[in-house]
């Protein structure tokens, strides 16, 4: 029921939702702004209106097609686009200050889903499950429970690596997941600059992420690689790992791997002026060229937690356009954590994860750090 569609059935379809919802049970929304934007398609409806009951989308278009309904809490966003609620694919909310304080900042800027990508224990999955009992507030979250990496790896944090052997790191794999992680994280290599320098270097032999794949694999789960490194990337790809969680050093022969890359460009921007980011920055526009799929992260937690949205701006640096970069953190998110149909789109029968952002982010993408409108799951957690 998108707007843009204009046969007789739809726009009289259109007409009657309010009046049928009227006579229901639930709360009812009805949210007005200057402009709209769907990113599945890129196009912007002007004097919009949206109408939410309880935790779902049920009416899309111009705010000339609607009647409010009696009862209706109604809030008027003049000036403000209106766009799904954001997914950042790889945030660590258990580092300081405090997970909860990490949650509601994060939720509070427009981030209505995440991915968690390692923590010291299952810290993580414990949040997961206060948040969606609604015991505090913060962004859905899917988890992947403790880094998994050997001893004197980059992942060694508080001396949780395990040894070098297949054995322990399987071991590990089965421990997050029978905690309930939502994904496996593996630590396959170091940072830029080790990968800069030392292109063959890694941690993982090919036996232990195969190994993490198939476990994961068994139960429905997917893996995500620290993977920088030309033969970490390599590796990775060829034994299954469904997307690597920062930019890294890609081979040219394995851009046809089907690699998802979450860049985390915010997270290195502060090194900008040194050889190892900077060759990074321009290979990344290298596979913004070539098509290589991006998928919305930055490492909050080494970025502050709710200044996720600083992430646009470098992408579009990189060559990413404004819809595209967007697309990252709303439509190509919800797909890849299988989410499309519920997430990351404003269509009638998607979760009402809705934000509004001051102007126009296709002609400024720097308008969604201004984020001052959020709803989630139909509750509205911030508004001007």
């Amino acid at each position: 029921m998108r707007p843009v569609r204009r046969s007789a059935v739809m726009m009289i379809v259109a007409s009657l939702v309010p009046q049928h919802l009227a006579a229901q049970n639930g709360a009812i929304v009805v949210l007005t702004a200057a402009r709209l934007l769907d990113p599945s398609t890129g196009r912007i409806t002007t004097d919009a209106a949206m109408l939410v009951r309880d935790t779902q989308i049920v009416w899309v278009g111009p705010r000339s097609g609607l009647s409010v309904p009696p009862g209706a809490t109604v809030v008027d966003l003049p000036g403000h686009t209106l766009l799904p609620g954001l997914i950042d694919a790889h945030v660590h909310l258990t580092l300081p200050p405090t997970p909860e304080a990490n949650a509601a900042a994060t939720v509070r800027a427009g981030f209505t889903t995440v991915v968690d990508l390692g923590a010291l224990d299952d810290a993580a999955i414990r949040l997961r499950d206060r948040v969606a009992a609604g015991q505090t507030p913060g962004p859905r979250i899917f988890a992947a429970g403790q880094w998994v990496g050997v001893r004197s790896g980059t992942c060694d944090f508080s001396g949780i690596g395990v040894s070098h052997q297949v054995d322990s790191v399987l071991a590990q794999v089965r421990r997050q997941l029978d905690r309930g992680a939502d994904f496996v994280k593996l630590c396959v290599s170091g940072w830029v600059a080790g990968a800069y320098l030392d292109p063959t270097q890694r941690e993982l032999t090919d036996s232990m992420i195969a190994g993490a794949v198939g476990l994961a694999s068994a139960r429905g789960k997917r893996v995500i690689a620290h993977a920088i490194s030309r033969a970490a990337i390599t590796a990775s790809l060829r034994n299954g790992v469904a997307a690597l969680a920062h930019s890294g050093f890609m081979a040219d022969s394995d851009v046809s791997l089907g690699a998802v890359i979450m860049p985390t460009l915010a997270a290195f921007a502060g090194a900008r002026s040194t050889p190892p980011v900077d060759s990074l920055f321009r290979h990344v526009g290298v596979l913004v060229g070539r098509g290589v799929p991006m998928v919305f992260g930055t490492d909050a937690g080494v970025i502050a937690h709710g200044s996720n949205a600083t992430e646009f701006a470098w992408l579009v640096q990189v060559g990413l356009t404004p819809l595209d970069a967007i697309r990252t953190a709303t439509t190509a998110a919800a797909h890849f954590l299988g989410q499309g149909g519920r997430l990351g789109s404003l269509e009638p029968g998607y979760r009402a994860d809705i934000i509004a952002a001051p102007g126009d982010p296709l002609t400024d993408v720097r308008a969604l750090e201004q984020v001052d409108f959020v709803m989630q799951g139909g509750r509205i957690i911030r508004r001007p």
